[in-house]
């Protein structure tokens, strides 16, 4: 499994004003805001891909066939027991609806519609049903991206402007 964050500089407008609005300040003004990702998925060791889509107004399984620069892709190291169990996770949510206005709570107090969904709530609540250590403690309501992005461990290299990343692991100390 891996996590794929959507960082095209270019992107339509909705991607950049969500790369503006969840950058820090500091972002805003240094232009460092434009490599902040704007969307992000859970790719599987199949090929297909899961998150809620806002282009397409909904949660779903998608083929990944896109593998260009413009994604941020962070290894999860994980068995097929718990890949099945984020995938299980994941199959229960299928066909639900976007949450265009939970988006906007990454910033401000709005109330959660449990039966919507946007990209980076998803995915991080698919991936706590396995414990990665990184992600636990993080809201998934209130996790952007770029949140979600900072959770896992990555770091920008402000001088050379690139994501520097370590794989995630999945700790099975229970199981054995």
């Amino acid at each position: 499994m891996e996590l794929l964050f959507y960082a095209n500089q270019k992107g339509n407008y909705v991607d950049k004003t969500i790369r503006w609005w969840t950058s820090p300040l500091s972002w805003k003004f240094n232009g460092n805001w434009k490599y902040v990702p704007s969307h992000v998925e859970i790719l599987f060791s199949d090929g297909y891909m899961f998150s809620a889509s806002g282009r397409e107004n909904k949660v779903r399984f998608k083929r990944f066939n896109k593998d260009s620069e413009a994604w941020i892709r962070i290894p999860i190291e994980a068995d097929e027991i718990d890949e099945a169990i984020v995938r299980l996770f994941c199959t229960t949510l299928a066909g639900e609806t976007y949450d265009y206005a939970g988006v906007a709570g990454f910033v401000l107090p709005i109330k959660q519609d449990k039966q919507k969904w946007f990209c980076s709530e998803v995915s991080t609540k698919a991936l706590q049903q396995i414990p990665i250590k990184e992600l636990q403690c993080l809201v998934p309501s209130k996790t952007s991206p770029l949140a979600l992005l900072l959770g896992t461990g990555a770091e920008f290299n402000n001088r050379f402007k690139y994501w520097a990343f370590r794989s995630l692991k999945v700790i099975n100390e229970f199981r054995n």
